[in-house]
């Protein structure tokens, strides 16, 4: 049955507290509405916005001659380039083998960490508190080495060799690097 339907003459009387139930809940549906609409006009914007950022404004200011330089507009909003560097390490396992290895190659052996993981069932918890000095004695397979390294740090170990002007890989490593505006908004 349809709000309007309820409100049909031949209906039986509607009480004040359906009328408001139907009156909020028309309100929540275009409430729905409008943010599934402004949801989607917010993707789109950022990634306009983005596009800018990385694509336009970076090749502008190439063609303007400011490649690291910044310009004011009329209401005091500061705009520049800057390079940036982002990624982590690679899930594949074959590209995360050659990453660390390309990593090693070029110094960056001290900022990988290794992790051991072993599961073990709730009864052999105090198995597990004696097994790291005898591991492969013990016979458990489920133990995994995984070698890391925090995304943050990856990108500033290679944003510090690209600033030395040291030769990376960025992408072999797993990381992108590229040029985005930054945009330091006047008071106001």
């Amino acid at each position: 049955m349809t709000d309007t339907e309820l409100f049909d003459e031949e209906a039986p009387q509607v009480g004040a507290e359906l009328k408001a139930l139907i009156k909020m809940a028309n309100e929540l549906v275009r409430l729905e509405r409008e943010v599934n609409h402004d949801t989607e006009l917010l993707a789109q914007k950022k990634s306009r916005l983005n596009y800018m950022k990385t694509e336009i404004i970076p090749s502008a200011m190439v063609e303007a001659g400011l490649m690291k330089g910044s310009i004011k507009i009329e209401d005091g909003t500061e705009v520049k380039v800057e390079d940036f560097v982002s990624g982590s390490l690679p899930k594949d396992e074959a590209k995360r083998i050659e990453a660390i290895a390309e990593l090693t190659k070029i110094g960056g052996e001290n900022i990988l960490k290794s992790t051991l993981t072993i599961e073990f069932a709730k009864s052999e918890h105090n198995i597990a508190l004696d097994l790291l000095a005898r591991l492969k004695d013990e016979g458990f397979e489920q133990a995994e080495l995984e070698t890391s390294v925090h995304p943050q740090t990856l990108m500033a170990f290679v944003r510090e060799k690209l600033r030395n002007g040291e030769p990376v890989d960025a992408g072999k490593v797993g990381c992108f690097t590229g040029r985005t505006t930054k945009v330091k908004l006047a008071n106001g």
